[in-house]
């Protein structure tokens, strides 16, 4: 049972608290300071106010005041950013035209899985046809030549022939060798195989159908032509799209990105959907500020789970970070504000607490780090603190 002394003490901190400005039910606006101070010195520690509070026996047993240790260490807590999906680089594809021609079959269409190789469309392209007899032409120059150096190099065995004429033959076939080559080369480069040039010099006539292929695997996300379209070289055609990858850019502020590396553990979640959320790190760091937002750019490239996420959806992105160096973190139950100055009860004994104030650097999942105010070892109120806070009050009051 209380004592008769309590109860006063308890009735008269009751009544002061109804009166003066500051001290009703809500704890006020808390003060937070800039987003990633240096480390706190207790060498540099500022000076703050201190007022002693005593408690009488009967308070302290009825109270049972719980508090915890101040350490000063290194402290992990998660930065939660914005965040913005888009396809990873290596799975988005923009097919382009490679030669001048006329759209004549479409073989997949918008949403259609596609897998690399696999015909997309077709061009009709008299520019193609052109490059293929200019193949079928110096593949015929070159087997003439090779002909022609067999049989002179027999002359010369035989000393039919002279050495010189050998030397003139030789030269005439490197140059349809190399003619074959560049004829070769430049085909090719339209995304045609070697085979399908052999396909095409075996065939009675020349097709003049120029095969475009997916060059990834994925899905088709964007047409952007029309059967019988006429198209330029370079002109885009359409977009495929992988989704087993994707690359979230999250943005944090410069002082958070600062802290920020590549490797850091990670969290992709939904705002209005926490459960759903992808276990991932840090790929890497822009660290050059983003004019427009002013914000620090986070990479993330993350293997998507049944689907998920899809580029252009908005998440939420928490990173866990360690600070720089030592610093003094006490659960936020530890602190309590008056007249928006945010206090905390150190124990001096069982009977003697000291209120101090405090600065707070930010707050993180139920802890508080703050940046001046306590010593190494020293212990905190975490429970009753609106009592000792009354209690205070009651002292300050009676005065």
């Amino acid at each position: 049972m209380k004592s008769i002394a309590y109860d006063r003490a308890i009735l008269g901190a009751t009544l002061v608290l109804s009166l003066l400005p500051g001290c009703g039910g809500e704890t006020g606006e808390k003060q937070r300071g800039p987003d990633v101070p240096p480390p706190p010195s207790i060498a540099e520690e500022r000076k703050v106010a201190v007022e002693t509070l005593q408690l009488e026996e009967s308070q302290a047993a009825d109270l049972n005041v719980k508090t915890a240790t101040v350490h000063f260490q290194r402290f992990r807590y998660p930065i939660v950013a914005p965040g913005t999906v888009f396809p990873a680089p290596e799975n988005i594809s923009l097919v382009s035209a490679p030669i001048e021609g006329r759209v004549s079959a479409i073989h997949a269409h918008e949403g259609e899985p596609v897998r690399k190789g696999q015909v997309l469309l077709e061009l009709e392209s008299l520019e193609f046809s052109n490059l293929l007899a200019d193949v079928i032409q110096a593949r015929a120059e070159l087997q003439y030549q090779e002909g022609q150096l067999e049989r002179v190099r027999q002359l010369v065995e035989k000393k039919i022939s002279t050495r010189s004429n050998l030397e003139k033959v030789q030269a005439d076939y490197a140059r349809a060798d190399a003619a074959n080559r560049a004829a070769l080369s430049r085909i090719m480069a339209l995304g045609v195989t070697e085979e399908e040039v052999l396909d095409m010099k075996a065939a009675r006539t020349l097709n003049p159908y120029l095969k475009i292929r997916a060059p990834i695997k994925g899905a088709i996300a964007k047409h952007l032509i029309d059967l019988g379209q006429s198209v330029a070289a370079y002109d885009e055609l359409l977009t495929i799209v992988n989704l087993e990858k994707v690359k979230v850019e999250g943005y944090v502020s410069p002082g958070e990105g600062s802290l920020i590396q590549p490797g850091d553990s990670a969290v992709i979640s939904l705002k209005d959907y926490p459960e759903r959320s992808i276990v991932t790190e840090v790929t890497s760091v822009n660290p050059a500020l983003d004019e427009r937002s002013r914000s620090i750019t986070v990479y993330i490239i993350v293997a998507t789970e049944k689907g998920w996420p899809k580029p252009g959806e908005n998440v939420r992105l928490k990173v866990f970070v360690t600070t720089p160096g030592p610093i003094v973190a006490v659960p936020s139950s530890a602190v309590v504000y008056e007249e928006n100055a945010p206090v905390v009860f150190v124990r001096k004994s069982r009977l003697i607490y000291e209120k101090r104030i405090v600065s707070i650097i930010r707050e993180v999942e139920g802890m508080t780090i703050l940046g001046s105010g306590l010593r190494e070892g020293e212990e905190v109120a975490v429970s009753q603190l609106f009592t000792l806070k009354a209690l205070s009050r009651f002292e300050q009051f009676a005065e």
